[in-house]
């Protein structure tokens, strides 16, 4: 339990941005006192390998994320309170990990992937995963901003039916890229007039 809470606490940090916070919650995740549930170290070892990413430390966030990669397929038995996470999840992860090290190609095939084994009546977290790899597409080596766009009226199609704060996050981030790098592009002004109307 104070593993969990540890846990839970480096989400918390995620949403502030505050990545040093993340790695040190995270970490005493994997060093509390008695034995702990394998695929909740495994969460901890993500969590801590998203706040490497986001301080530029790929070589330890990609060295994490393969032990959490090993620990998961050693342990893929989870309790109740842990049944949200799996392999989709952790791919997730990694992908964003891969996104953040300037390797979006990566991350695109990644997401596109995971979308795909997505199930249908799983609504809330293919929105995310669309927002995401909407954002991606405009970091990849060939971006396409008229692709980008598109998917993220589809994602903010889903936010809006799921008042999901999440989804609606990542379209911020969307909506700053295509301002930033295509002001002028017709996809860019219909996709920015639709998230602020939303």
């Amino acid at each position: 339990m104070a593993a969990y809470m540890l846990i839970r606490q480096a989400s918390i940090a995620t949403l502030t941005d505050d990545h040093a916070a993340v790695i040190q919650l995270a970490a005493a995740a994997r060093r509390a006192p008695g034995p702990t549930e394998p695929k909740l170290t495994t969460l901890a070892l993500q969590q801590q390998a998203h706040g490497h990413a986001r301080l530029g430390e790929f070589r330890i966030c990609f060295s994490l994320l393969d032990q959490a990669a090993e620990n998961l397929r050693d342990h893929p038995a989870a309790p109740v309170y842990l049944h949200h996470y799996n392999p989709r999840t952790l791919e997730e992860q990694t992908a964003v990990c891969y996104r953040d090290a300037g390797h979006a190609d990566t991350a695109v095939t990644i997401l596109e992937n995971t979308i795909t084994a997505t199930a249908g009546n799983e609504t809330r977290d293919r929105g995310h995963l669309t927002a995401k790899l909407a954002v991606t597409i405009t970091r990849a080596s060939q971006p396409d901003p008229g692709r980008a766009a598109r998917l993220g009226m589809d994602a903010l199609a889903i936010a809006r039916d799921t008042g999901s704060a999440r989804i609606t996050r990542e379209l911020r981030t969307l909506d700053s890229q295509l301002l930033g790098r295509w002001p002028g592009h017709p996809a860019t002004r219909d996709f920015t007039q639709a998230l602020a109307t939303a």
